[in-house]
């Protein structure tokens, strides 16, 4: 059974919320676009730099920006990160609506960069944590 089959099967019950799992090939990122465009909230994962570089991924594997542009909302990056004190964080930054794709420097959400500085001077991570790191924002 594949992605779509296991999709179609889900949506005749009427779920309020489809959760993806992850969307690692071009089949399955067709098929969490087409169960969003039936007007479901989906969520997902997907491997990405940035919240920033989420739809040019998603166009990668195929997705038409028209269709995606219906339906992405907001992507959420994040990456464990050591701090200081030897325990490890979630570090994320967001975007939403349409700066993913058509204004992917804008003001909307947060940056990786922003995220990362923010954690630095708020002593969260170490000067080496920072500088490993934040080569994602470049």
């Amino acid at each position: 059974m594949t992605y779509l089959d296991l999709i179609k099967v889900a949506l005749r019950h009427h779920p309020d919320i489809l959760l993806i799992g992850e969307i690692r090939d071009s089949q399955t990122a067709q098929a969490t676009i087409q169960a969003a465009l039936s007007g479901h909230l989906v969520f997902s994962t997907i491997h990405a730099n940035s919240a920033s570089t989420v739809g040019n991924r998603l166009l990668e594997l195929g997705v038409d920006k028209t269709l995606l542009k219906d339906v992405l909302k907001v992507t959420i990056y994040q990456r464990l990160l050591q701090q200081v004190n030897g325990s490890l964080a979630a570090i994320a930054d967001w975007k939403e609506d349409w700066q993913i794709l058509d204004q992917p420097t804008s003001d909307f959400g947060s940056s990786w960069k922003e995220v990362l500085d923010g954690a630095f001077k708020s002593k969260r991570i170490s000067s080496k944590v920072y500088e490993e790191y934040k080569k994602i924002a470049a």
